[in-house]
């Protein structure tokens, strides 16, 4: 089971050019929460993430042979905890997979337990009569799609969220989750 949550702010403490020591309660965007891993996320223009490297390189880091950002006052409040963090740009996302995530996002929320548990037997019998089979050709046995984007969000089948669109019912392959 994974779950994204807004954190709770972190008091930072960090150098700015005008305050060697400033403190602050910083909250981060995300954080993320999974079996074997919990990881906070900040996301970032990476404009706003360059201005704020050069005004407070304590607080954000960029690294120029990389293209990527780090935290050292995150590091600093995070050491010895087992928590990671990331800090995420826009050219760090992948816009198929954002795409995917954003229509997926809330198909499980007060989802009838039954009827998905109904749907999703017919679901995988016709994913499995093949090596994949389309949305479209779901959508066409009267599968109701909130069913169909909650076995994929749920990965009870397998769609490849980072190389095909749903919107693009067609071409959407789904599989089964056990291949």
């Amino acid at each position: 089971m994974e779950s994204l949550i807004s954190p709770p702010k972190l008091p930072l403490c960090y150098e700015t050019g005008k305050n060697p020591r400033h403190k602050q309660k910083h909250t981060l965007d995300y954080l993320f929460i999974a079996e074997d891993e919990i990881q906070y996320l900040e996301c970032k223009k990476k404009k706003q993430l360059l201005i704020e490297s050069r005004d407070r390189p304590d607080f954000i880091t960029y690294h120029p042979e990389t293209d990527t950002f780090s935290s050292p006052a995150i590091e600093r409040f995070l050491e010895g905890t087992g928590i990671t963090y990331a800090i995420v740009a826009e050219d760090d996302i992948n816009p198929i997979e954002a795409e995917n995530i954003e229509l997926l996002y809330d198909y499980t929320y007060g989802m009838n337990l039954r009827k998905y548990k109904k749907w999703l037997k017919e679901i995988v019998g016709i994913v499995s009569e093949s090596d994949g089979t389309t949305v479209e050709f779901l959508l066409g046995k009267n599968v109701p799609p909130e069913y169909i984007y909650a076995a994929i969000s749920l990965q009870d089948v397998y769609f490849p969220l980072t190389e095909l669109t749903l919107l693009d019912v067609r071409n959407a392959f789904v599989f089964n989750a056990l291949s």
